[in-house]
């Protein structure tokens, strides 16, 4: 049985699924920390924005396939695989595992881990 905060987790990647970035970015705090382990640390939901803008007008379809998901009190685990569509017909399969903070009924913390290589690969 899913909690509210799992839900809250599946709700914002369904808007990313929509490619609907400023949906998505409304079940952040202003404040919250988008820990991408391969890539990089992004602070507030300014600086996700600017991160994550890019990568959707190369979007052409996504969706986070819940493989599994645990919470305990404000902390979501999910693992997940995201497909991802690129504009010009390229794809990749990526697994994600990835740790939530909740607050406040929203994410202040988000941290995926995965292999950039895998994605790399599929999209060369």
């Amino acid at each position: 049985m899913s909690t509210a905060n799992e839900q809250l987790v599946v709700d914002f990647f369904n808007a990313f699924g929509r490619k609907d970035l400023e949906g998505a970015l409304n079940y952040l705090t202003e404040d919250c920390v988008h820990d991408d382990k391969p890539v990089g640390i992004h602070r507030g939901k300014e600086e996700i924005r600017k991160f994550f803008a890019p990568q959707m007008e190369q979007l052409e379809s996504f969706r986070a396939e819940m493989k599994g998901s645990m919470s305990a009190g404000d902390t979501v685990m999910n693992e997940r695989v995201d497909w991802i569509g690129l504009k010009g017909g390229k794809k990749a399969e990526l697994p994600v595992m990835a740790v939530f903070e909740i607050r406040g009924g929203k994410i202040a913390v988000w941290r995926d881990y995965y292999d950039m290589a895998t994605f790399h690969k599929q999209i060369s």
